[in-house]
């Protein structure tokens, strides 16, 4: 793939403009979510440095018809969950009976936005396709809403 040397250069490009990471503090927070394309899913992310201060977050989330893999960054009070918002360089792969009438089999790298509020997130995105060839599906879009980070 083209990008992932991109993509695997982007946590150390991220940790220095956060002031590198925070070896004292660490966190994985799990969310279940529902969105399309990706349908029912399940989130892990792994926080290597606090979020009230902002910090670089690794996540990995598991769909029933996409999945994704992001790396992104945080800010905001993780104790309440009050006002976490994130932005999130995303790798998404679909399958089975995705959402917004794409096809599976198609890979595409695009931006996320997420707000969490109260345990309840919400979530959108946008996509440019990198590997798949189906009529159409040159762009993707995303929306979500789930309960956790």
């Amino acid at each position: 793939m083209r990008l992932m040397p991109l993509f695997a250069a982007l946590p150390l490009a991220l940790g220095s403009c956060s002031g590198g990471f925070d070896t004292d503090w660490a966190a994985v927070l799990l969310a279940a979510r529902y969105s399309s394309p990706q349908g029912w899913s399940v989130s892990a992310s792994l926080l290597p440095g606090d979020p009230d201060k902002g910090a670089v977050f690794y996540q990995v989330e598991p769909g029933t018809s996409a999945g994704k893999l992001a790396v992104g960054y945080v800010k905001g009070g993780l104790e309440t969950y009050l006002g976490m918002q994130a932005i999130k360089v995303t790798i998404m792969r679909t399958w089975g009976e995705p959402g917004f009438s794409l096809a599976p089999d198609q890979t595409f790298v695009g931006l996320e936005y997420q707000y969490t509020y109260l345990h309840i997130s919400l979530v959108c995105g946008a996509f440019v396709r990198t590997s798949g060839d189906a009529p159409g599906d040159e762009q993707a879009f995303s929306a979500g809403v789930g309960f956790g980070f």
